[in-house]
């Protein structure tokens, strides 16, 4: 896949030119990012976008005390500590896998993650401490171990309810 994109990013600006008596010597990126990231984000961002679209239907957020408009921008808005947002590794429509889990549904899966803890304190725990419960097949600090640091409590409860909605 390497190759193909470089191979692109070569060949390209040469048939651009063709025809016109142009040289254009080819560049090389400075920053390489793989198709299928570049990709998967956006399709990440779109598809939040999409969500945020649609009317929300009732669901268990109304038990959690936060703001669910204000945790779905927290969600999609770049955390430079983090150095990404929420919505650059999760799906918020599907339940598939982007990089870290999606999240379609995930007050429901939450709520029998973990044996002893309501929906609310897994998705808490998940936010604040990703590696007190990690999902098989998802390796241990794939999450960054910092949004207890960087969001005060009202924002992770905002957060919480926001998944909620999903």
């Amino acid at each position: 896949m390497y190759r193909t994109f470089v191979a692109i990013l070569i060949i390209a600006p040469l048939l651009a030119a063709c025809g016109r008596g142009e040289v254009v010597q080819p560049t090389t990126p400075t920053v390489f990012v793989p198709a299928r990231s570049a990709t998967a984000t956006a399709q990440a961002q779109r598809e939040t976008e999409r969500a945020a679209a649609e009317p929300q239907q009732d669901t268990p957020a109304a038990d959690v005390s936060g703001d669910a408009a204000r945790g779905r921008e927290l969600f999609i808005t770049f955390q430079p500590e983090a150095n990404f947002a929420c919505n650059t590794c999760h799906l918020t429509d599907s339940e598939a896998q982007l990089i870290g889990p999606g999240l379609l549904n995930i007050g429901e899966r939450a709520a029998e993650r973990v044996e002893g803890q309501d929906a609310f304190e897994y998705l808490h725990n998940a936010i604040v401490d990703p590696g007190a419960y990690v999902v098989e097949g998802y390796p241990d600090n794939l999450m960054p171990r910092i949004y207890g640091d960087i969001f005060s409590e009202e924002q992770i409860n905002d957060l919480i309810a926001y998944l909620m909605t999903l």
